[in-house]
């Protein structure tokens, strides 16, 4: 079997490399989100917004038209500086993180996105990445979230190595074969979202060359909304 690394580090190192070459570098927002965020959103004019793994910045250029506030956090330098030399925001909106110790205080933000990121997460740590995106969020809060299915092609045409777990196809950007998480009905994933009430479950498929297909869920944390 190739090489296969251990998912958020190569994955860490992949992205790295394809940000500083400007490979994979998305100018839009991501349709399935904007109009989940269309639907779904709910901003105020005092409302904080958070994207986790913004890669680009192509999802933020839309956030930043529906909240007062957004920040966000990313795994690679490289993608951090073309997101801010793309996008004027203060300094400090933008910052690095480990991808799992989220580097903000308490229930600070009323929305969350967290889209394409979950796939690259060590197993035994989602449950440590969800909590910690509980945390930051507000009681009330609302998360936009993808899980990749199994028929996304990263995982159909990868190579099975255990339960939800695929090591996909090596390519000319990616050398070595990085395993992610992928699932087949949206009840292997639900032990992870202790904590937040459901508002909406459905599907994200975008066509970039090869199929990305995701569950997309959308919940919020359960206590009293933000006021």
């Amino acid at each position: 079997m190739a090489n296969v690394g251990t998912s958020l580090p190569e994955a860490r190192a992949m992205w790295e490399r394809n940000y500083a070459r400007g490979d994979n570098v998305l100018a839009w927002p991501c349709e399935d989100l904007v109009m989940a965020l269309g639907r779904y959103a709910r901003p105020s004019p005092g409302s904080r917004a958070l994207e986790i793994g913004f890669g680009a910045g192509n999802n933020l250029r839309h956030l930043v038209r529906l909240f007062r506030e957004v920040h966000g956090c990313e795994v690679s330098p490289s993608a951090l500086s073309r997101a801010q030399s793309a996008l004027d925001l203060p300094a400090g909106r933008l910052q690095l993180f480990d991808g799992y110790a989220l580097p903000y205080p308490d229930e600070s933000f009323d929305c969350i996105v967290c889209w394409h990121v979950t796939e690259y997460l060590e197993p035994d740590r989602m449950e440590e990445f969800f909590t910690g995106v509980l945390r930051v969020l507000k009681p009330g809060g609302r998360l936009f979230c993808t899980f990749v299915t199994s028929l996304d092609n990263r995982a159909a045409d990868g190579e099975p190595l255990g339960p939800n777990r695929y090591a996909t196809a090596a390519t000319n950007t990616t050398q070595a074969r990085v395993p992610i998480n992928a699932y087949d009905h949206p009840d292997q994933f639900r032990h992870l979202l202790k904590g937040y009430q459901m508002v909406c479950e459905g599907r994200s498929y975008i066509d970039v060359g090869r199929a990305l297909d995701c569950f997309l869920v959308v919940a919020d944390r359960e206590g009293a909304p933000p006021v």
